[in-house]
């Protein structure tokens, strides 16, 4: 097989867009949410009204007729003084279950948009229509396709070092909880845990306790935006030892309590 179409289907055959939330805001000056770190990316379609985003690169002003792509694993200040109203997407798409494509962005990205367009496709939130449901995801994969324009090409030959990490990253994701350990992990890899660190760590600049905690902190984050079940019930089902100790650890990475992330991470 021709090499090009050959990493075609590696890239596409290993290619998600997996989302969380999807829906609708209107709202005023109580949407104020001070240093909210977040695990996953966001997607604003701006319908109407104005706000701003603010971190560490500046302050972005939020339009009316364009789409804003705020990166993961970054800290930002949200607020609106008049009005506003949006579509809004929480989202990862990754590549081997692990590679975030915007991971490496710091910066908020932008480009217009038809709201009208938008609206006709936003519609499978409302019908759960196959089609519409289908379209919807077209479009958002075309969406993400365009932020991607904007950032330097992702390095084929990091995506195949990290394809013989396919099963260990799927093995994680499936089985994360604050019991799981890199000495487990090696286990099931059939080698020695120094080994796994040392290879891991050259590849793909992390540890794989790193990646346990980045992949625990996102069902974490999920968890307490989707679902309505109670921080100590969450704490239970990651099996951590009691809440306390949960509380402890979102804090650590994402510089706020679980409480606290639940009440300014839906919007």
């Amino acid at each position: 097989m021709d090499s090009k179409i050959n990493s075609f289907l590696t890239i596409y055959n290993n290619l998600s867009l997996t989302l969380y939330v999807c829906q609708r805001y209107s709202g005023g000056s109580e949407w104020y949410h001070p240093h909210v770190y977040s695990s996953f990316t966001r997607l604003y379609f701006m319908m109407d009204g104005e706000s701003s985003i603010q971190n560490q690169q500046g302050r972005v002003i939020l339009r009316p007729g364009y789409v804003y792509l705020i990166p993961p694993f970054t800290t930002n200040t949200y607020q609106c003084t008049t009005r506003l109203d949006k579509w809004y997407v929480h989202c990862n798409a990754e590549v081997y279950s692990s590679y975030n494509l915007f991971a490496g962005s710091n910066s908020i990205l932008s480009r217009p948009f038809r709201p009208a367009e938008a609206t006709s496709y936003f519609r499978a939130v409302q019908t759960g229509q196959v089609q519409d449901t289908v379209a919807l995801t077209a479009y958002l994969y075309k969406t993400v396709a365009s932020f991607l324009q904007l950032l330097p090409e992702v390095d084929f030959q990091t995506l195949r070092s990290l394809e013989k990490y396919k099963e260990m990253h799927r093995y994680i994701r499936d089985h994360v909880s604050a019991a799981l350990t890199p000495k487990a992990v090696a286990t099931y890899m059939g080698c020695k845990e120094n080994t796994l660190y040392k290879h891991y760590k050259a590849d793909t600049g992390f540890t794989v306790k790193q990646t346990i905690d980045r992949q625990l902190i996102a069902k974490a984050q999920m968890l307490l935006d989707t679902t309505a079940l109670s921080i100590r019930m969450i704490s239970d089902e990651l099996e951590f030892c009691d809440e306390f100790y949960f509380s402890n650890f979102f804090h650590r990475l994402t510089g706020m309590r679980p409480a606290a992330y639940r009440k300014r991470s839906l919007f």
